[in-house]
């Protein structure tokens, strides 16, 4: 099952210092939602696609399929 706290842990795992988690959310049906922001700068979509990219890699699709979005808050 994927939780929260577990997307919580890889994405600390995968983000620098300049960005930080602002909220995850797993939904019915393994939806997950992740929204990330930086402290200074504005989050790029290529920003949100790395970090997706990253996240798909740890998590593993062959025990437990899901859907993923990566995206800012604003």
């Amino acid at each position: 099952m994927i939780t929260v706290a577990k997307i919580e842990d890889i994405i600390s795992q995968i983000i620098d210092n300049n960005t930080f988690l602002v909220e995850a959310r797993v939904h019915t049906g393994n939806r997950i939602m992740v929204f990330v922001d930086k402290k200074q700068g504005e989050t790029s979509l290529q920003d949100c696609s790395d970090i997706s990219r990253k996240l798909e890699e740890a998590l593993n699709r062959d025990q437990e399929d899901f859907e993923l979005e990566v995206s800012s808050p604003g």
